[in-house]
């Protein structure tokens, strides 16, 4: 059992391990929901602006990886706030990594299209996962390792 500097002398009582599963639980699925709403927010935005360049094609591919790029990140930051798990930042960029490549599929029904593409989206779940790194709470990691050291006083 830990003391907390909030509370001191009150100790803190493990979780149930429901509790922490339905936690883990609701952070992936509150990260996805961040990460697809962003995604729409940010499309529906960069294709008004691309409307006002001279040649939108050539950068619909590069403003469709900046949108998902930005809302896996901000995904996986909302997952691990939530339940303070990375786990729950890579369940999160899996699962939109499987809404994609199912929405891809959908579109392109004659087969699977671009390969480029498809590989790139094998790389979602490491785009959240650094967001959750980002967003992870520090204090916790700076008060485990001042812990763990010893304090030499002159």
């Amino acid at each position: 059992m830990s003391v907390s500097s909030k509370n001191k002398g009150r100790k803190f009582e493990r979780k149930d391990e429901s509790d922490m599963g339905t936690a883990f639980v609701k952070s992936t699925v509150w990260g996805l929901i961040v990460s697809i709403a962003l995604s729409l927010i940010l499309s529906l935005v960069l294709s008004f602006l691309l409307l006002l360049t001279p040649d939108p094609d050539s950068l619909t591919s590069l403003a469709a990886y900046l949108v998902t790029g930005i809302s896996l990140f901000a995904g996986g930051i909302v997952a691990v706030r939530m339940s303070d798990a990375l786990l729950s930042s890579v369940l999160t960029g899996v699962l939109y990594t499987v809404i994609a490549f199912s929405a891809h599929l959908i579109i392109n029904a004659k087969g699977t299209g671009e390969c480029a593409g498809t590989l790139l989206m094998t790389a979602y779940p490491l785009v959240s996962l650094i967001g959750g790194f980002v967003g992870r709470k520090r204090d916790n990691l700076r008060r485990k390792h001042f812990k763990n050291q010893k304090r030499f006083s002159a």
